[in-house]
């Protein structure tokens, strides 16, 4: 062969390679390059930024943004609103695999903490097998209104009369009296700021997550939804099927399943679930033990009420300490805040016998987490509101409720639940209309599914999830002897979902999970 004619077959495997590089890159394309295209015709819908969370360096490649949306997507040119968004770049060079997409901490409201290193290193320590180490980019996004979106509809009064609250002990009618008071006065405040609370709910979320990928040019996501934001991820695949190639969903939410679906169940089960363990120092040892805690408990809480303890407790996000009066409201929702975890479930006993002494060591780490969510000035309380009233409150068969209740038991728990029933909301003042009758019908979802759920599940039961089986098409649902978020507690449950958005299909969990 003549040099002449190597040389060209060179140059034309050399322009093949060229052209093969080109390709995979333009399907990987990186957000800077497409800020800079987008420039000319949206310049503002994309904005890089610096990244929240420091030590970027000891991490796997990131980018951060505020992705600018139109608060309503049917006026585009109107007024826009961001939330944002931290992508991991994936440090394996497989062929393009469409990323993963972590829609949020759920609530609606709870943010993602991106502005924390140490919370991004467990986000990636929870999630990094089934995205970056599959090939996959990591997506993760704050919903808007919540964490760090602009704006952010928390309401700051709360928090500041809360910590005056807490020193308190106030009847419940008097305290949700006040609570409403500020809400009041933060609804005003934003609505003076021009925010229409219309578009903050689970079908415009759903908007901005496709917006999301046009703007970005990806073909489809793998969603991952925990707790509420399970409901976006349903929404996305109800409105846009094709954007989505399979979806996790963690302890889900399900849009038809209103307040009064399984009410007494549901009312009920987390206490079930607390006294039926008894708890250390060992299970229950009498058929009637159960009984006696359930007695204990409720006499514990009216003590508390009557003789509130005073305590110094860490402010959870200040250098700071907080006077807190533990009173028997108190002392309940500490403990229904430990549902979400399992440690109760086995200390009740012990926080009973050491409260009885005047002894708080025990029910502080549960104070702790009720505090944290108290306190949180990331988290956009008003976002439930605004759910709450423009997809639910219509939906709720009130009268049903006011019948079921009655069947509770007598004293606390009929008291507070029969007093929610009709107390005022905030949809007249947040001025909400509320949405088509279509938002709470099933969702059919014809998608390669993965179901994770707790067995000891009180806030999302895995009785939902039952009665929503007939609704998918391919689903694969997993069980846990744990309460809720899954992901979070189970290493397992990771590599269930990596296998399962690697293949599309349902993992052996005796081998996966050895």
């Amino acid at each position: 062969m003549s040099p002449l004619v190597n040389n060209r077959i060179i140059l034309l495997l050399a322009v093949m390679v060229l052209i093969l590089i080109y390709y995979f890159y333009t399907q990987r394309l990186d957000l800077n390059q497409l800020i800079q295209q987008e420039t000319i015709t949206q310049p503002h819908n994309l904005q890089s930024v610096s990244c929240w969370f420091e030590e970027q360096s000891r991490l796997p490649e990131s980018e951060c943004y505020q992705v600018q949306v139109p608060e309503d997507h049917n006026h585009p040119e109107g007024k826009k609103i961001s939330f944002p968004l931290v992508v991991f770049r994936s440090p394996l060079q497989a062929d393009f695999k469409v990323p993963v997409l972590h829609l949020g901490a759920g609530g609606p409201g709870a943010p993602m903490r991106l502005d924390s290193f140490e919370q991004i290193k467990m986000i990636l320590e929870l999630y990094d097998d089934m995205s970056l180490n599959l090939g996959r980019d990591l997506y993760i996004i704050d919903p808007r209104g919540t964490g760090l979106s602009q704006p952010l509809l928390m309401c700051q009064t709360f928090v500041d009369h809360e910590l005056n609250r807490l020193t308190q002990n106030l009847p419940v009618v008097e305290e949700w009296t006040l609570i409403d008071r500020d809400y009041a006065e933060c609804i005003n405040d934003f609505k003076s700021q021009g925010v229409d609370f219309n578009f903050y709910n689970s079908e415009v979320i759903a908007r901005d997550v496709e917006f999301l990928r046009n703007l970005i040019n990806v073909p489809q996501w793998v969603l991952v939804g925990v707790s509420y934001s399970t409901v976006y991820a349903q929404f996305v695949v109800k409105n846009y099927p094709e954007s989505v190639q399979a979806l996790v969903l963690d302890s889900p939410v399900f849009p038809n399943l209103k307040k009064h679906h399984n009410y007494l169940r549901k009312i009920m089960f987390k206490y079930d679930l607390l006294f039926r363990n008894c708890g250390s120092p060992g299970p229950c040892n009498y058929p009637d033990e159960p009984h006696k805690m359930f007695q204990h408990f409720w006499k514990m809480h009216q003590f508390l009420n009557e003789n509130p303890l005073r305590l110094t407790i860490k402010h959870p996000y200040k250098d700071e300490d907080l006077k807190v009066t533990l009173n028997g409201q108190r002392f309940l929702a500490a403990i229904l805040e430990g549902t979400y975890g399992m440690e109760i479930f086995n200390e009740l006993r012990q926080v009973l016998f050491n409260i009885s002494l005047g002894k708080t060591s025990s029910i502080k780490p549960y104070l702790n987490g009720y505090l944290e969510y108290l306190l949180d000035e990331s988290y956009g309380d008003l976002v439930i509101d605004a759910h709450y009233c423009f997809e639910d409150k219509a939906f709720i068969d009130f009268d049903q409720i006011r019948h079921l209740v009655e069947y509770l038991p007598a004293g606390y728990i009929r008291f507070v639940n029969r007093l929610a029933i009709d107390w005022p909301d905030h949809c007249e003042a947040m001025e909400i209309v509320p949405a088509e009758a279509t938002i709470a019908e099933p969702i059919l979802i014809d998608k390669p599914t993965l179901i994770f759920q707790g067995e000891l599940d009180s806030i999302t039961p895995l009785s939902d999830v039952r009665a929503q089986e007939s609704y998918f098409t391919d689903l694969t649902v997993e069980t846990f002897k744990l309460s809720h978020d899954i992901l979070g507690n189970s290493e397992c449950a990771e590599q269930l979902a990596a296998y399962f958005i690697q293949h599309q299909l349902p993992g052996d969990r005796s081998r996966l999970c050895e």
